[in-house]
């Protein structure tokens, strides 16, 4: 299963977008590990890469969390899906 490029911008209103700290959590660290996950890229325009394991077949939810300095935060998901073509 090749890796998985995924874009994302973020924002806020109080702070500034190279303030803003991403993390992130899998729905099954079977599939993709929650170390498994990184980011890219500064100011508002990031990367997640996302590499599963080797040889896993599925699907996996990967939750994107985005913290700014006060410690407010908003989450989003998306699905992948992982196996044989």
């Amino acid at each position: 299963n090749p890796p998985r490029w995924l874009p994302v911008t973020v924002g806020d209103l109080e702070s500034a977008p190279g303030g803003l700290v991403l993390s992130a959590t899998s729905s099954d660290a079977a599939l993709v590990p929650d170390e498994f996950i990184s980011f890219f890229g500064e100011g508002a325009e990031r990367w997640v890469f996302v590499q599963p394991l080797p040889g896993v077949t599925g699907t996996v939810s990967i939750t994107v969390r985005v913290t700014d300095g006060g410690g407010l935060f908003t989450e989003a998901a998306f699905t992948n899906l992982y196996g044989p073509r």
